[in-house]
């Protein structure tokens, strides 16, 4: 729609379609996209389209919980989860390889669910439970999962391994007696092109092992009472 006092017409490409822009002789800009239209302020000084075009691209705040610590960021609308932890947080274990959710190198765990990143918008970890390869650790005690990885050499670029770790954990924390089978049909969405996966289905095998094992205190306790 094109007013006689317009001027300045100009086009964006946005994600979702194409955004046409009208500046007014005055401070307002006529926008319309699709079925629906809107009228902007503009602010002092805006003489050049690409001034309008950062003013249009607004940010969401997000309140959320990473790794049990609550977090706040700012994001646009069409960023990912990963992006927002790699470039806005600085956590950067979670890796792209794909960006299109095939190979779950940046795999994490959101309320309980294993979910690549690459495929969530950062607006949608608003009030969400998100846990990343960052918080598998316990300061610096490997969780028996990233031991069990060294011990059996179940790495070698390492670029996949933060998204079967953490792929893994989701696994046994759901099933600590899992089949070869099992867990070779969990970690069906994560790839690598290194070891030969047998390696990394071994080593999550040991881990659920040894997890299913009592704590040797409990042992040491249960001994006591038996010679009493």
């Amino acid at each position: 729609m094109t007013l006689p006092w317009m001027h300045s017409l100009q086009r964006v490409l946005l994600p979702h379609g194409q955004l046409t822009i009208s500046a007014a002789p005055r401070s307002f800009a006529f926008i319309s996209q699709g079925s629906w239209p809107a009228v902007l302020p503009l602010s002092r000084g805006i003489a050049r389209s690409e001034s309008l075009e950062e003013k249009l691209m607004f940010q969401i705040h997000v309140s959320t919980s990473i790794n049990g610590d609550d977090t706040e960021f700012s994001c646009e609308a069409d960023e990912t989860l990963l992006d927002v932890l790699r470039d806005r947080l600085g956590l950067t274990g979670s890796k792209e390889g794909c960006g299109t959710g095939d190979c779950g190198a940046c795999s994490v765990i959101v309320d309980g669910r294993l979910v690549c990143s690459c495929l969530m918008l950062g607006a949608e970890a608003q009030g969400r439970e998100i846990e990343t390869i960052e918080g598998m650790a316990d300061g610096s005690e490997l969780h028996p999962l990233q031991q069990k990885f060294l011990d059996h050499a179940a790495l070698q670029c390492g670029v996949c391994t933060p998204g079967f770790l953490v792929a893994a954990k989701s696994l046994l924390e759901r099933n600590d007696n899992p089949t070869e089978e099992e867990v070779r049909y969990w970690l069906a969405g994560n790839l690598c092109r290194c070891t030969g996966y047998d390696k990394i289905i071994r080593a999550v095998l040991d881990t659920a092992k040894d997890m299913r094992k009592p704590p040797k205190a409990k042992k040491a306790v249960a001994k006591k009472r038996v010679k009493a």
